[in-house]
């Protein structure tokens, strides 16, 4: 959830990616948007202090990458920046300003 508490974002594991990272605006309780995933089995998500990019990790037994997107009050339904290879599936996130 952004730090303003306007928006919360989960994801949908089964999707294969497709519609993997989920926008829900937390005022009117309905799905701003869907964005694919690079990778299937998107998993955890953590958020930048502002909210401004999110970080989200892909599990499975070959997966090794963690994605990562920009979002804003502006546009909040997440743009994929890139990915990271950080390793075999990983799991937890954890963000330290």
């Amino acid at each position: 959830m952004r730090d303003d508490g306007a928006i919360f974002y989960t994801t949908n594991l089964p999707g294969g990616g497709v519609g993997g990272l989920v926008t829900i605006d937390t005022g009117s309780n309905s799905v701003l948007g869907t964005t694919d995933t690079p990778l299937a089995v998107p998993h955890n998500i953590a958020l930048t202090k502002k909210g401004e990019k999110l970080y989200v990790t892909h599990s499975g037994a070959t997966a090794d990458q963690v994605s990562i997107y920009r979002a804003s009050k502006q546009q909040p339904v997440p743009v994929l920046l890139g990915t990271v290879t950080v390793g075999l599936n990983p799991f937890w996130l954890a963000y330290v300003p």
